[in-house]
């Protein structure tokens, strides 16, 4: 994923369905009624995710074990039960902190109606979305970090104490050396403005991710999916700048033109301009 974050989540594809289809088979995960999962739900989330988010079935599917795999931490982080209202506004000092109690209690329900909540489908596919959208931005942002090392190291020479200098300082030797291997400089960064392009348009076109269109969309994934698109535009052109700044040469023709062109495209940024473009590309 770090040698091709452009490509990270692919698109699905024959090739993507079938290692599914592998993953998930018989052979490989024997169905079981006391196993803490239902293989049966993980398939049917992680192909609901596949076509909601458009990214290969394989992709998916890790996006939805993690999600399983993280579920004590989703619970930690929501919702008082009735039963830990109450402790809590006993371990609290009503006369200072009666906001707070009043606040506890009118959120307070039965484990049972938190937990049936939490299991309901709407509420897992939701945590898919935004583990999902996490994935895409620490992607990015992993990459900034690693580019941003941009005095190598020699991986066997010892540290001026004599300590062995850790890994993640000489990666990043290994990430653009994997870059190089595929692509020339110039090639790579004229790939990163086309993604940059991608993810603008996605954002500022009006129509939104798209995702739960049919129950009328959500405001909060919506909200979480525009910051997102913002958040990688803007570790892309970091990882850009970074990458031009490190080479001794000027860059070629190929990517000045291609920034250009990108940057005309969205009226250099120029907030006024945004209703025009929006509008240019929603006539409605």
């Amino acid at each position: 994923m770090l040698s091709q974050p452009s490509n990270a989540f692919p698109k699905p594809s024959p090739q993507t369905k079938t290692a599914f289809e592998t993953k998930t088979s018989a052979i490989n995960v024997t169905p079981s009624n006391t196993a803490r999962y239902d293989i049966k739900e993980i398939k049917e989330d992680a192909l609901w995710l596949s076509n909601e988010a458009g990214i290969d079935e394989v992709s998916a599917l890790r996006v939805v074990v993690e999600e399983f795999q993280s579920r004590a931490y989703a619970q930690l982080l929501g919702e008082f039960s009735e039963e830990e209202n109450l402790s809590l506004q006993d371990a609290a000092d009503t006369q200072s902190s009666n906001v707070l109690s009043t606040g506890l209690l009118l959120t307070g329900t039965t484990p049972d109606a938190l937990q049936k909540k939490f299991d309901a489908q709407e509420s897992r596919r939701i945590r898919l979305l935004h583990i999902y959208l996490s994935e895409r931005r620490y992607l990015w942002k992993c990459l900034v970090f690693l580019v941003q090392q941009r005095s190598p190291h020699d991986a066997n020479k010892g540290s001026d104490d004599g300590r062995a200098i850790p890994w993640f300082n000489t990666y990043h030797v290994t990430v653009v050396s994997q870059w190089d291997a595929l692509e020339a400089p110039a090639d790579r960064i004229v790939r990163f403005i086309a993604t940059l392009t991608s993810i603008l348009e996605k954002t500022f076109s009006g129509s939104g991710s798209g995702w739960f269109k049919d129950d009328g969309g959500r405001v909060d994934i919506e909200i979480e999916w525009t910051n997102s698109q913002i958040m990688e535009a803007t570790y892309i052109m970091e990882i850009i700048f970074q990458h031009l700044w490190a080479v001794d040469t000027i860059t070629q023709t190929a990517p000045i033109l291609e920034w250009f062109r990108f940057v005309s495209r969205f009226d250099f940024f120029d907030p006024r301009d945004y209703s025009l473009f929006v509008s240019s590309r929603n006539p409605s």
